[in-house]
């Protein structure tokens, strides 16, 4: 047991660092990959508590989905590229207060909770294959409706900033 121990250590350090660097860069690209590390090490820790199905979704879906967002965010913003320094302010040590007080209301719930436990109980042991077989059978129908929305609102993102594009407004004849 001393071997995942190890890893969950350096992972949560790890992800510890990221998580610092994440809120205080000044750059967009490092904020997102600092962001995808935190997300990672988050899979990471699913998959050695044995929690596959978690771990894999973790991957695909938000570590997938922020290089989606984080293209999506740039072309609609035209964000630029590089150090913001016109996004800083003076209330840092207000937010560092806010996130101390946030993270002992937390660690008291979890005390709390769990007090100097270390065994986790698995009520139910579930695979992926049942999960799967569950989502496909009994939630399929939520399932498909979910990517319908998810496909309205890429087409809509896309609509809206083909609309506002110079180049597509000077292809069509109409003039500015």
């Amino acid at each position: 047991m001393v071997g995942p121990n190890i890893a969950f250590w350096i992972i949560a350090l790890v992800m510890a660092y990221a998580g610092v660097r994440l809120v205080t860069t000044r750059n967009v690209v490092h904020a997102a990959l600092y962001l995808m590390i935190v997300l990672a090490g988050t899979a990471a820790i699913f998959l050695l508590l044995g929690a596959e199905f978690l771990g894999w979704t973790q991957v695909l879906v938000y570590i997938g989905a922020i290089v989606v967002l984080f293209l999506f965010g740039v072309m609609l913003t035209r964000a630029t590229y590089g150090e913001s320094k016109g996004l800083d302010n003076d209330q840092r040590v207000l937010a560092a207060t806010v996130a101390v007080i946030v993270f002992l209301v937390f660690a008291g719930a979890m005390w709390k909770a769990f007090g100097a436990s270390t065994e986790i109980v698995l009520e139910k042991s579930t695979t992926v294959s049942e999960l799967g077989r569950d989502l496909m059978t009994n939630w399929v129908l939520p399932f498909e409706a979910v990517s319908l929305v998810l496909l309205a609102s890429l087409i809509g993102a896309i609509t809206l900033a083909r609309r506002d594009d110079p180049e597509h407004v000077r292809d069509r004849g109409v003039e500015r």
